[in-house]
């Protein structure tokens, strides 16, 4: 049973990878916690390792969503309500945008 999960089956992509690329999204969306790790930096700046990945969702301090296409990856940083678990989106903590034309990834 599957009904935790959220999005579009891939399965006719797979099946029939060619006929309507148009059909289908140009870009990916995440969404990715922060929390605090103790060093007193915002959470939104932290490094990618990420102490709150193994704690409850109600203990989390900022949520970032992000769309990325071929070429940019925007990212929105919010405060996280925990108690309700949802998104505060009129409390913005920071942004990202980078442009991927040339990464080499280093």
């Amino acid at each position: 049973d599957f009904a935790e999960l959220e999005g579009v089956s891939l399965r006719p992509l797979l099946r029939h990878p060619y006929p309507a690329a148009d059909m289908w999204k140009n870009a990916s969306f995440t969404q990715y916690p922060r929390c605090t790790d103790g060093s007193g930096k915002d959470p939104w700046m932290m490094s990618s390792d990420n102490p709150c990945t193994k704690n409850a969702s109600s203990t989390f301090k900022a949520m970032g969503y992000s769309i990325r296409s071929d070429r940019y990856r925007y990212t929105l940083w919010v405060k996280w309500d925990g108690d309700n678990l949802e998104p505060i989106w009129t409390e913005v903590l920071g942004e990202e945008l980078y442009d991927h034309m040339g990464d080499t990834g280093f």
